[in-house]
């Protein structure tokens, strides 16, 4: 357990080639990420409301980002890439994954508020004079 602490190890140019249950892994990630890519742009293009579109446009990016940060990674540990296949980047992988989603996660939580400020603005747009273009 002490090696996941060791900056050597996540640093290390030793290229190593990953375990067969970690290849299965990053393909079933790889597959997960081309479906919900896919299942994202559709379920987009169907819906109308927009800041229900916007959280979907970015859980699309996050899936595509995914298949291909996923598939560069198998292609470079395949091919024994010293730098590009250390295990650094599969750490910065999964940094990246979490962050984006806790991004996604407080955006999907405040679409109601947003909404009931939208509402607001408009209402109150309603009542406040129009400039005449010239």
């Amino acid at each position: 357990m002490h090696r996941f602490i060791d900056p050597a190890y996540w640093f290390s140019l030793a290229v190593n080639d990953l375990a067969k249950t970690s290849l299965i892994i990053l393909w079933v990630i790889l597959a997960i990420s081309a479906a919900a890519a896919i299942y994202f742009e559709l379920l987009r293009r169907k819906n109308k409301d927009n800041f229900y579109k916007k959280t979907i446009k970015s859980l699309f990016n996050l899936a595509l980002t995914n298949f291909i940060l996923c598939a560069l990674l198998l292609f470079f540990c395949y091919e024994r890439i010293p730098l590009l296949s250390m295990r650094f980047w599969f750490l910065f992988w999964l940094i990246l994954n979490i962050t984006w989603s806790i991004k996604i996660y407080h955006r999907w939580q405040n679409i109601d508020k947003r909404k009931v400020l939208a509402e607001q603005e408009e209402i109150k747009k309603k009542y406040l004079p129009r400039k005449h273009g010239k």
